[in-house]
């Protein structure tokens, strides 16, 4: 492009990537699609061997690229001094379950029958049945020799 730089970046290799006219290309440059590659011996480049220290120049259509090797620095460990977060994520999830159980023991102490419903289906019940047995009875008529109490009212 009129011997102007257009662009100047370290990529990250791994498995390799793509360079060029690719809709998945780390580098992006029109006119043609190159693929960088390990083998046994290294990473190559349409066919050209990339040597550390030694630059490697491709002349295209409507530009000319230039490669090189280098050892980068790792990446910063921003993270490293954070605790683990599996610890965390454990003791968020049993906090979670203790509130669960909590709420279960509540809900079962002020509502017997939803109790007795949610045994049934633990046990594979008949949930009519076990509720029926979990409601408390309804008082019994009062023996016959039972009466009302009198009021009593002043005389006038």
């Amino acid at each position: 492009m009129s011997g102007r730089v257009i662009e100047h970046r370290v990529v990250r290799l791994r498995h390799g990537l793509r360079l060029g006219d690719a809709h998945d290309a780390a580098v992006s440059f029109p006119g043609v699609c190159l693929t960088l590659a390990r083998d046994a011996r290294g990473w190559t480049l349409g066919g050209h061997r990339l040597v550390r220290g030694r630059r490697l120049s491709l002349s295209l259509e409507r530009c000319e690229i230039d490669l090189h090797l280098v050892d980068a620095d790792p990446l910063p460990q921003v993270f490293d001094d954070l605790p683990d977060i599996r610890l965390l994520v454990a003791t968020a999830a049993m906090a979670l379950l203790l509130a669960a159980a909590n709420v279960f023991q509540r809900t079962a102490a002020t509502h017997p029958e939803v109790a007795a419903a949610l045994q049934a289906y633990v046990l594979g019940a008949d949930p009519s049945s076990s509720a029926e047995a979990a409601t408390p009875p309804e008082p019994a008529e009062p023996p016959a020799q039972w009466r009302a109490p009198v009021s009593l009212h002043p005389a006038q």
